[in-house]
């Protein structure tokens, strides 16, 4: 039994009758739901072999369909389409048509094409039209075109200033499209964590990112704990279809001799111990002049004095003149041991 093609969707009554043999007639009512029958092919992967066609060149195609009906389905075919003119390519060492007996629930069948880059191609983005026909489980023959790969993209964190615990920072976390297909309208949005507090704005909107293109957002965070940097995309493909992906990123935290170790950040230790000595030089010199002038005030004045007049001889001594003097002393001694 199967439904009229025009019919809809929804609950329908009817009634059958039956007997036994020698028995009564004996009818019943019953309800019958009529459901529209699901997209039964998903294309999950189109790759090309080199990556990028040259014109004039061979390469391959594979691509990858799966059954995702509840039955299996049978007699599939799978064409490349060529005959439109916008086309870089045609099959070759065959025909453009390849066919598969059964795929079974759930399963996957992989399809091989050559293909040869036209010469006269131009260097560009082109959408690859493949037409899918298959014959379903109530022996409907049902076709598909598909115009496109899925979206592909690698993401990843590619700098960073913030390394070091209670630390704040920029993360720079860029996303690659390495894919052949557009990736439109795409948003990234860092998620709350217990790892960090963000301190940036929380959502960037990107817009288009076309295929073998990188873009990069910042996000200024502090760093709690070491954990997962907790990204929500946003994005449509080619044919406006929304996804919403959720992607982890490894937050490292370091040591401070760590962080120093790897170069991260800078080490600050001979800075540190400059001010140190200087510092404790003042104290001495302090000390000293007080013993000597017996009054604490007159011992900070002679040193107070004491930095101004050594501050104006350093700015003296860097002088042009200064400095031109100084060589030519330098030069005159050097004659004179000659």
């Amino acid at each position: 039994v199967s439904a009229n093609k025009d019919t809809q969707e929804g609950s329908y009554k009817t009634g059958i009758q039956y007997s036994t043999t020698g028995g009564a007639l004996n009818s019943e009512k019953l309800n019958i739901e009529v459901k529209k029958i699901k997209k039964s092919i998903t294309t999950t992967y189109i790759i090309f072999n080199p990556e990028k066609l040259t014109p004039g060149k061979k390469g391959a195609l594979t691509i990858i369909i799966k059954n995702t009906a509840r039955s299996s389905i049978k007699d599939i075919k799978v064409k490349v389409d060529t005959s439109n003119s916008s086309t870089p390519f045609v099959t070759v060492g065959s025909t453009s048509e390849r066919k598969i007996q059964l795929i079974e629930v759930n399963e996957e069948a992989q399809i091989n094409f050559d293909l040869i880059t036209l010469p006269s191609s131009a260097p560009g983005i082109y959408k690859v039209p493949l037409i899918i026909s298959y014959i379903d489980e109530f022996g409907n023959e049902i076709s598909n075109t598909v115009i496109d790969a899925p979206i592909q993209y690698d993401l990843s964190i590619t700098d960073r200033t913030v390394f070091i615990k209670d630390e704040n920072g920029k993360i720079t976390v860029t996303i690659a499209n390495t894919g052949p297909s557009q990736i439109k309208f795409m948003s990234i949005t860092l998620l709350s964590d217990q790892s960090y507090d963000i301190i940036s704005k929380e959502k960037t909107y990107i817009g288009n990112i076309d295929s073998d293109d990188t873009q990069a957002v910042d996000f200024n965070i502090k760093i709690k704990n070491q954990g997962k940097l907790r990204l929500e995309l946003k994005y449509k493909d080619v044919f406006n279809n929304e996804y919403t992906n959720l992607k982890d990123l490894d937050l490292k935290v370091y040591t401070n001799s760590k962080a120093i170790e790897y170069k991260f950040i800078k080490n600050n230790n001979l800075t540190s111990s400059l001010i140190t000595i200087i510092f404790i030089l003042l104290i001495i010199t302090i000390i000293f002049e007080w013993i000597k002038n017996r009054s604490l005030r007159k011992g900070l004045k002679v040193i107070f004095i004491g930095i101004i007049v050594g501050i104006i001889k350093f700015f003296r001594a860097i002088k042009p003149s200064s400095i031109n003097a100084s060589l030519k002393k330098i030069k005159e001694k050097a004659k004179d041991n000659d």
